[in-house]
């Protein structure tokens, strides 16, 4: 065999499953279960709580600030912290309260990714209190960290800027994985803490800098573009379309709302998924749809039922993920959701998450994972899966969520995973025809003359020190080796 003919097998072994790894591995940076919604805080000082005073009314509001989409795992939101200002690129969370930021005495934030820490000693307005303790108990993992007050703008000219507002310093994360911002701005129905921890839309209202008690949320669900809004004071009547259907919250804590009924449709063919939850967490800090491992069972035999193969595997997040072996959306049904007598429908394009080959076969995951622990809480979480399509309102005076079908403009993405690997699969062809080509001309006829007194492979090759004779084939040189 000769040389040339070795490349060629080497690669032509090699690429399919580099490539298939690489698709893989591309997969995995997107779209991972991060339920920071479910903080069950477990909050350590001794205060009492205050009462919540809001007010809601319509508003067209220029308070509003760009969101940026991080590989559609979570939006980050940039706030200004400290005199002088220093910019933060926070994730933005409905379903927790607390506003955290790396502290510069944090003992693994770098390693978790969280490269700009806060260090009080570099702000004028800073007061910390390192004797007040605070952890926060997420759907996966915790912080721990301790109390901090300085001002806190939503925009570097500090137009609409709190004073005194408390976050943590957070100084241990343990058992979340790398993170793709500076920390978290909760801006959750309820704050954990009693007594004297308010959050940052609260104290906007309490200071003055707000008219409304709430905000809203435009996610468009464009992967790493900075196109999506949070407007906080009001809404804004040009980023939807059609009526709001607002639903009252049933839980104290967090925005949870009652679901009439949750089905898949297709055609003129219905299928009710027969949940025990009848309610839902409404959280932009969860990625995917969320549900308890018998109602996704169920839907997995529904869709074994239409002719599309699916189960349960794990993601590197050791979480299952419903994933099926159909790459085509328009064979997978609509998931609905009945919320108020209105229904709220996700398409599959949407709840598709992506699409891979591996071992000589499609596999596509879906935004449906499980999380048993739910059962503790009895609900379904909606995270971005839904946001993404569904204009939200966090109505906290009148202590109801608003939606209505977002407005987005139909844009070709450009990009199929499919039609992606295809061309993979076209490039290693004509790699190929290349190869089996110089191996033509070199070895039948003798195109690869010598140049320059060696041939062309041992031109190619003549920085190697080992073995350089082995790589000179035999057939196109009478060269002796020198162990002769």
């Amino acid at each position: 065999m000769t040389f040339i003919f070795s490349i060629y097998f080497v690669i032509n072994m090699a690429i399919p499953f580099i490539t298939s790894n690489i698709i893989l591995n591309l997969e995995r940076t997107h779209y991972p279960y991060t339920p920071f919604g479910l903080s069950n805080s477990q909050m350590l000082q001794n205060s009492n709580k205050n009462s919540l005073n809001f007010s809601r009314n319509l508003q067209t509001s220029n308070n509003s600030a760009n969101l940026s989409n991080i590989f559609n795992i979570h939006y980050n939101v940039k706030l200004y912290i400290g005199n002088p200002k220093k910019e933060f690129r926070l994730i933005l969370d409905t379903g927790s309260n607390w506003l955290w930021v790396g502290s510069s005495s944090c003992k693994n934030c770098y390693r978790l990714g969280i490269a700009d820490l806060y260090q009080c000693s570099a702000s004028q307005t800073c007061h910390e209190n390192q004797d007040t303790s605070v952890d926060i108990q997420y759907g996966i993992g915790y912080v721990s960290g301790y109390v901090t007050k300085d001002s806190v703008a939503l925009d570097p000219e500090g137009s609409l800027v709190v004073d005194d507002q408390e976050f943590l310093q957070v100084k241990t994360i343990q058992d979340i994985e790398q993170l793709k911002g500076e920390g978290i701005l909760g801006i959750g129905k309820k704050a954990f803490i009693p007594g004297t921890y308010m959050t940052f839309i609260e104290n906007l209202k309490k200071q003055g800098k707000i008219k409304n008690n709430m905000y809203s949320l435009y996610l468009l669900g464009n992967e790493c573009q900075e196109d999506s809004k949070m407007m906080i004071g009001g809404y804004d009547e040009l980023l939807f379309e059609g009526n709001i259907t607002y639903v009252q919250v049933i839980d104290d804590d967090f925005w949870n709302i009652p679901i009439q009924l949750m089905y898949f449709s297709k055609g003129n063919e219905t299928k009710s998924i027969d949940s025990i939850y009848k309610k839902a967490l409404i959280d932009s800090g969860s990625s995917e749809i969320v549900m308890n491992s018998i109602d996704l069972k169920d839907i997995i035999g529904y869709f074994e039922s239409i002719g599309i193969s699916c189960e349960l595997i794990s993601n590197y997040q050791e979480i299952q993920q419903m994933t099926c072996d159909e790459s085509d959306d328009m064979k997978y049904p609509i998931f609905n959701v009945m919320i108020n007598e209105t229904v709220f429908s996700i398409q599959p394009k949407d709840y598709i998450a992506s699409c891979y080959f591996r071992y000589f076969k499609y596999l596509c995951r879906l935004h449906f994972v499980v999380d048993d622990t739910l059962q503790l809480e009895e609900i379904i979480i909606l995270g971005q899966t839904f946001l993404n399509s569904y204009y939200s309102i966090y109505d906290l005076e009148n202590n109801r969520i608003g939606l209505a079908k977002a407005k987005k403009e139909e844009t070709n993405k450009g990009f199929s995973l499919k039609t992606s690997f295809f061309q993979i699969f076209a490039l290693i062809l004509i790699t190929n025809l290349i190869l089996f080509l110089l191996e033509y001309l070199c070895v039948n006829l003798k195109v690869c003359a010598k140049i320059e007194g060696m041939n062309c492979v041992e031109k190619l090759f003549k920085d190697f020190t080992i073995f350089p004779d082995v790589l000179v084939d035999e057939a196109m040189t009478e060269r002796k080796s020198p162990l002769v």
